[in-house]
C-alpha cells in the first residue's frame, strides 16, 4: 500500500491527476483494474485519470488535456493567456500546441500542430506546462484582431511580464514568410519602437491611440511635472505645451484620499498656468479629439481644430444618442471584459482558481462537444 500513498502524493502535486504511463510504472494490471472498478481512480481524459475526491478546477481541466496529449504538449494561446491572466477573451474550448508531427483528436480541445516546440518557449503556471508570455504574444496573433492582440500585449507589458526584447527573439524564431502573425507582430513591435507605450492602463492607451491615429502630434507618456518643490507625474500630454491629459479611472480614484489628493493636483497644475482636461470612462472619441484638437490649435500645433460634431443637447433622463463621425467609431473608454480580466486579484494558491471566470471556463469547456475537435498547423 505504501506505492498507492506514492501515486497519491504524485497526484497531489498535479491536480489529483495521474497519467496510465505513471500508474504502470507503479502498479501492476490487476491494481489498476481493481482501483479503477472500485471507483478510486477516475477516467476523464484518455491515458489520464483523477483520483477520487480531488477537487476539480479549471486548472485540472487543462492540466488533464495537456497529459492526455501527450510528451512535449504545452497549454497555449487563449488557454495560456487565461493561465498568465493576460487581457483576453476566453474560449469556448481549450487550446494546446503539440508537434506538428502528431495529430490530437480530444473533446473540448483544438490542438494547434507547431514546428517549433523548443523548451525555450515553456514556462510551469499551476503546475501546468504552457507557453511562456513572450511565445503566448506571438501564438495569440494567429487567432486575435489586431486590437484585441494589441489589448493583450500592452497588458503583459504594463505588468512587466515579458519585454520587448523578448517577444522580439521569439519572433523571430516563428518568423515565417507570408505567415498572418508575422505581419501583425511587426506592425505591433514596429510601432512600440516608435515611442508608442503601454501606459498605466488600457484606456489610457486608447487615449493615445485616438489622439495618433487622428494625425495629431504623438503625445509624451508618463512624464513629471515640477511645480514648485513638488513633482506630479502626467499620464500623458504635450508638456512643452502646457497641454496635461488625464484618465480619471474609478479604481484609482474611489476613495476619498485619492480623490481629493488628485483634484489637489490638478489645482496645483493649473495655478501654475497649464491645461489640464480630464477624460473618464464616458468620454467618447470625439469628445477627446475635439477638446485636445482646439487646445493644440490655440498653441499653433495643428492648422486648424479638428471637424468633429457638437455634442447633442438631451432632456433629464434621457441617454445620450451616439455621435455620428466620418468613418470612425465614437466608443466610450470604458473597460471592456478583457481589460476586467486584467485586474483579476491573484489566485489564493497553485492549485484553486478563485477568478470569477473560472466557473464559466469550466462550463465553457464542458459544453464542446466532439464537433469542436480542430487541428491548426502554426
Amino acid at each position: 500500500m505504501d506505492t498507492d500513498v506514492a501515486l497519491f502524493r504524485l497526484a497531489a502535486r498535479q491536480h489529483g491527476l495521474l497519467t496510465g504511463a505513471q500508474l504502470a510504472s507503479h502498479l501492476s494490471r490487476h491494481r489498476r483494474a481493481y482501483l479503477i472498478r472500485r471507483g478510486r481512480l477516475v477516467p476523464i481524459r484518455p491515458g489520464v485519470y483523477a483520483v477520487a475526491g480531488a477537487p476539480e478546477s479549471w486548472e485540472r481541466q487543462v492540466l488533464a488535456a495537456v497529459l492526455a496529449a501527450g510528451p512535449d504538449a504545452v497549454a497555449s494561446h487563449r488557454t495560456a493567456a487565461a493561465l498568465h491572466r493576460l487581457a483576453v477573451e476566453d474560449a469556448p474550448f481549450l487550446e494546446l500546441t503539440v508537434p506538428a508531427d502528431r495529430r490530437v483528436r480530444l473533446d473540448a480541445v483544438r490542438a494547434h500542430r507547431s514546428t517549433c516546440t523548443v523548451a525555450e518557449h515553456r514556462t510551469w503556471v499551476a503546475g501546468i506546462p504552457v507557453t511562456d508570455v513572450a511565445r503566448t504574444v506571438c501564438d495569440l496573433a494567429a487567432v486575435l484582431s489586431p486590437s484585441e492582440l494589441e489589448a493583450a500585449f500592452d497588458d503583459a507589458l504594463r505588468r512587466r511580464l515579458v519585454s520587448m526584447r523578448r517577444v522580439e527573439r521569439v519572433h523571430a524564431t516563428l518568423a515565417g514568410p507570408g505567415r498572418r502573425r508575422t505581419r501583425v507582430i511587426d506592425a505591433l513591435l514596429s510601432a512600440r519602437r516608435g515611442g508608442i507605450q503601454p501606459g498605466d492602463s488600457e484606456p489610457e492607451r486608447r487615449l493615445v491611440r485616438w489622439l495618433v491615429e487622428a494625425g495629431f502630434p504623438p503625445p509624451v507618456q508618463q512624464y513629471r511635472v515640477q511645480v514648485g518643490q513638488r513633482s506630479y507625474r502626467v499620464d500623458c500630454g504635450y508638456p512643452d505645451l502646457g497641454i496635461d491629459i488625464e484618465y480619471d479611472g474609478w479604481d484609482a480614484h474611489r476613495t476619498r484620499s485619492s480623490f481629493d489628493r488628485d483634484r489637489a493636483r490638478g489645482n496645483e497644475l493649473e495655478a501654475a498656468g497649464r491645461t489640464v482636461f480630464r477624460f473618464t470612462s464616458a468620454s467618447s472619441r470625439c469628445d477627446v479629439l475635439r477638446v485636445v484638437g482646439a487646445a493644440l490649435a490655440a498653441r499653433g500645433a495643428l492648422p486648424s481644430p479638428p471637424s468633429l460634431p457638437a455634442p447633442q443637447a438631451r432632456t433629464a433622463g434621457t441617454p445620450a444618442p451616439p455621435a455620428a463621425t466620418s468613418g470612425h467609431r465614437t466608443a466610450p473608454l470604458r473597460t471592456t471584459t478583457a481589460e476586467a480580466q486584467a485586474r483579476r486579484p491573484a489566485p489564493a494558491s497553485s492549485t484553486t482558481r478563485h477568478s470569477a471566470t473560472a466557473p464559466a471556463r469550466r462550463r465553457n469547456a464542458r459544453s464542446i462537444g466532439a464537433s469542436s475537435r480542430r487541428e491548426t498547423i502554426t
